[in-house]
């Protein structure tokens, strides 16, 4: 029993060293991978808004005197495919890449899309979400988000190891109020909670202001593109 114990032990020993070995080995290869993809989305963000006209848009809200909106942008690292269709249409392959802005007019509430292809009619939607940013503004912008912690301990030191990640699905807030802007980025995989590797800060963060806001606008989102309400123009 005693022999079977130490060789047990000896196996988690060898395991973690391996272990601590190739989380070394990630940080030294993905860093300079993480700040490649960081510049390029940082260039992407740029082109993309230059492309679709998106500021054009903005502009014409500030000459109307709207000065309370919000832009959330989707992104997917990787390559955005599109075809152009011979009847001049245009479609998006493998692709996430998209703008949504919120704002209030008048006194009604609208939202409206842009992606690789067209800029969409506006929509008229509840006044939730320019409200709830309105007012937990603030909130927002000061808290903090956790990264993914990973259930993956040292058994030399108990404490968890981190593991870098490469995410793939991100959300850029944007918030234009009161002629401040303000940005809040997130990394989708934060908000996780995978079966086999639990999100140690799971809890936290999906107490998060910013949580539901981005949940909300998610939602409505998915339900107007799966009931086909976005209308090019």
């Amino acid at each position: 029993m005693a022999s079977r114990t130490k060789s047990h032990a000896n196996s988690l020993l060898i395991r973690t060293i391996l272990i601590q070995t190739v989380v070394a080995h990630l940080k030294i290869k993905y860093s300079i991978l993480i700040l490649f993809f960081t510049q390029s989305i940082a260039a992407q963000v740029e082109q993309y808004s230059n492309k679709y006209d998106v500021p054009s848009f903005v502009e014409h809200l500030s000459e109307n005197n709207i000065n309370n909106y919000f832009k959330l942008r989707f992104y997917e690292r990787g390559v955005n495919k599109y075809y152009v269709i011979p009847d001049g249409s245009c479609k998006g392959k493998g692709t996430k890449d998209k703008i949504f802005i919120f704002w209030k007019e008048e006194g009604i509430y609208y939202l409206k899309k842009f992606d690789d292809c067209s800029s969409y009619k506006k929509i008229k939607i509840s006044p939730f979400a320019i409200n709830f940013a309105l007012e937990n503004h603030d909130t927002i912008i000061d808290e903090f988000v956790l990264e993914y912690k990973s259930p993956i301990k040292d058994l030399s030191t108990n404490e968890f190891i981190d593991l870098l990640h490469l995410s793939a699905i991100g959300r850029i807030y944007t918030f234009y109020f009161d002629s401040n802007k303000t940005t809040k980025h997130l990394d989708l995989y934060d908000f996780s909670n995978p079966k086999d590797f639990p999100n140690s800060n799971f809890n936290q963060n999906n107490r998060l202001k910013i949580y539901f806001l981005s949940e909300y606008c998610e939602d409505l989102i998915f339900n107007l593109e799966n009931d086909n309400k976005f209308i090019p123009k």
